[in-house]
């Protein structure tokens, strides 16, 4: 379960980080 957990966890902070800069992207800067 460690090794599962250590493996996922980057995954899981990479795709949280990828949808904030999509969600910025979208959102027009004023």
């Amino acid at each position: 379960v460690t090794c599962v957990h250590a493996s996922l966890l980057p995954a899981l902070h990479f795709f949280c980080h990828s949808m904030e800069e999509i969600l910025k992207k979208q959102q027009p800067c004023e």
